[in-house]
């Protein structure tokens, strides 16, 4: 609608690879550029996870 700003979410998003039981494996971690609150992720899936998870909840709340 005219005049709302358009919600968007923004983080600083770090990846990188550890070993785990003789394997490497995929970490992740978003910080929030708002309040520098930071979010672990143990793989790509449950950070892709939390981020549709986040988005949808976003979309589904009313706008004021």
């Amino acid at each position: 609608m005219a005049g709302e700003e358009p919600r968007y979410a923004s983080y600083l998003l770090r990846v990188w690879q550890a070993e785990e039981n003789g394997e490497l494996v995929w970490r992740a971690s978003l910080e929030s550029t708002a309040n520098r609150g930071r979010l672990n992720f143990a793989s790509l899936e449950a950070l892709t996870a939390f981020l549709v998870s986040h988005l949808e909840e976003q979309q589904a709340r009313p706008r004021g």
